[in-house]
């Protein structure tokens, strides 16, 4: 899939290109208000734009929504709620075929027995799976998914990503996945689309972009600290306020880079440390969060960050918000990315 597309959705433009592959899962991301759900729309023909897109080597840009060969899952999943289970998946689907195998794909998600429900006895990740499968039936060259998993409680949000990860690995088509979840783009995608404000602002692999993120909300996604700053004098003078120093820095002054920090390379002190980081700075504990079995600790200073720290170290240290604290960091930890 070839995209190069501009779409005015009133004072905001959204201007997007790039090329896919057969086979390719693409996680779409940025902040709210960044133009992700606009760019599926467009893609879907649910928008107007201007520009090409190419699908199997063909522009469908001024093609219905019907004839772009796209399957379409929302956020709500949209089904029809007159209709069961599995005339929602044959619904599109032409021929003597189609309940036939609107039951095969309900069979092959684990709901087939849910064929004759209608959407108002279903839950929340069964109705995704329907949707899904309803998308699937149709054979599509492109499958768009609008943050599928967000409604969704933990446990139906686990059993949905296993499923959306076993039938994406079998679709032979080009998948856009818009999400705000790390988890889903590091265990469904392996190449990212991220934009802001309507932009792209990086087109990468997942990996690419977990080690030279190009924003500090894709630094923050990814569970890093990104700081936007210049070179002065050999080290990084902070656009917020601070200097960070890197074992690698561009020659010169002024060169506009991303400072990408690791949250679990930032330590946290009750005293001032005596260690042989190069960067340390008086902090304050705004928030304190556990995430995956680890305590993710909000820091204001300059710069504010984000560390990560063992539970035991947590409470070793007694942190608490409000509490003040030195982070530091090694100067080997700080990646520089040249914007």
């Amino acid at each position: 899939m070839n995209v190069d597309l501009k779409a005015n959705v009133g004072t905001f433009t959204v201007a997007a290109n790039g090329a896919w592959d057969a086979g390719d899962v693409v996680a779409v991301v940025g902040p709210n208000g960044a133009g992700k759900s606009t760019f599926l729309r467009v893609i879907a023909g649910l928008s107007p734009a201007t520009g090409s897109l190419q699908i199997n080597g063909i522009d469908v840009l001024d093609r219905s929504p019907a004839r772009r060969s796209v399957g379409w899952v929302p956020q709500d999943g949209a089904l029809f709620p007159h209709l069961t289970a599995l005339d929602n998946v044959a619904f599109g689907l032409r021929g003597r075929s189609g309940r036939p195998a609107a039951r095969r794909w309900l069979e092959r998600l684990g709901i087939g027995e849910l064929a004759g429900r209608r959407p108002a006895q279903l839950s929340g990740g069964q109705a995704q799976k329907v949707a899904l499968a309803r998308a699937l039936a149709r054979e599509p060259a492109v499958l768009l998914l609008d943050e599928p998993l967000a409604a969704l409680d933990i446990e139906a949000r686990v059993d949905v990503r296993r499923s959306l990860r076993e039938h994406l690995g079998d679709f032979d088509g080009v998948t856009m996945l818009v999400t705000h979840d790390p988890v889903d783009v590091m265990t469904l995608a392996a190449k990212v689309l991220a934009l802001d404000d309507g932009a792209v602002v990086q087109d990468a692999t997942v990996s690419q972009v977990m080690t030279s993120p190009r924003t500090p909300w894709l630094a923050a996604l990814m569970g890093g600290n990104g700081f936007y700053a210049h070179t002065d004098a050999g080290a990084l003078a902070l656009d917020d306020g601070g200097v960070l120093v890197a074992a690698e820095v561009p020659a010169g002054d002024g060169v506009e880079v991303l400072a990408v920090v690791p949250a679990h390379a930032v330590t946290v002190h009750r005293s001032h440390p005596e260690g042989s980081a190069r960067n340390v700075w008086p902090a304050t504990i705004r928030d304190l969060a556990i995430v995956g079995g680890r305590v993710r600790v909000t820091l204001d200073g300059t710069p504010a960050v984000l560390a990560e720290v063992t539970t035991a170290s947590a409470a070793e240290l007694a942190l608490q918000e409000g509490v003040d604290v030195w982070a530091s960091v090694k100067a080997t930890e700080v990646t520089v990315v040249v914007l």
